[in-house]
């Protein structure tokens, strides 16, 4: 699945976006385990730590090597290596607290 500035793309998963993540985003799932994100960051979806919006495609540094990757409309979920979920963003599925930087599930 290409996307453009990176290679060797394992998955691809897109937000459609809504009021809290403020307009559609992505991550990207490489084959090394690293996760790119890019788009609207509203709920902290993009897991920079920030609000802010992006668009060149940026690695999230704090997250462990990750094998599989989903995403709602303004929060991300991630699985670690040992099978741990990560979660990204506003929880609203959940109820949960937003969140901008990664916080992992035991």
């Amino acid at each position: 699945m290409p996307v453009q500035g990176l290679d060797n793309i394992a998955d691809v998963a897109t937000g459609v976006g809504n009021f809290y993540s403020g307009g559609p985003w992505a991550l990207a799932l490489r084959a090394d385990g690293t996760v790119w994100s890019w788009g609207a960051n509203g709920g902290g979806n993009l897991g920079d730590g920030t609000q802010t919006a992006h668009y060149p495609p940026a690695k999230i540094t704090t997250l462990p090597p990750i094998h599989a990757i989903a995403v709602g409309d303004s929060f991300a979920l991630a699985l670690d290596d040992p099978g741990r979920g990560v979660d990204l963003g506003l929880r609203c599925a959940v109820s949960g607290p937003t969140r901008s930087t990664p916080a992992h599930g035991t």
